[in-house]
């Protein structure tokens, strides 16, 4: 089945908001920063992106939002920080 899930993009604060939300809807984040999805010898991987979050998710019954960073090298743009995701299961 496919969904449509929303992902929001942040300007740094990704973790705070995730933590934020968490605590609104009583579910516990899941996140990876950049340093645990690259490879230390990416050079994309800088002490400026190391700690932001490549990817988070949190689970709202059986809804999912998706949450990230915008590493300093794109541009953050607010009001353009929303987006949809398409997902889908394995097809059969």
């Amino acid at each position: 089945m496919a969904k449509i899930t929303p992902y929001f993009l942040f300007n740094g604060n990704c973790k705070e908001a995730m933590e934020f939300y968490g605590k609104i809807f009583k579910t516990k984040p899941v996140m990876e920063t950049f340093a645990e999805a690259k490879s230390d010898s990416d050079p994309a991987l800088t002490d400026k992106t190391r700690d932001l979050i490549s990817h988070g998710e949190l689970r709202i019954g059986s809804e999912t939002i998706m949450f990230a960073d915008v590493p300093p090298a794109y541009n953050y743009n607010f009001g353009n920080n929303i987006v949809t995701a398409f997902r889908s299961s394995s097809l059969e």
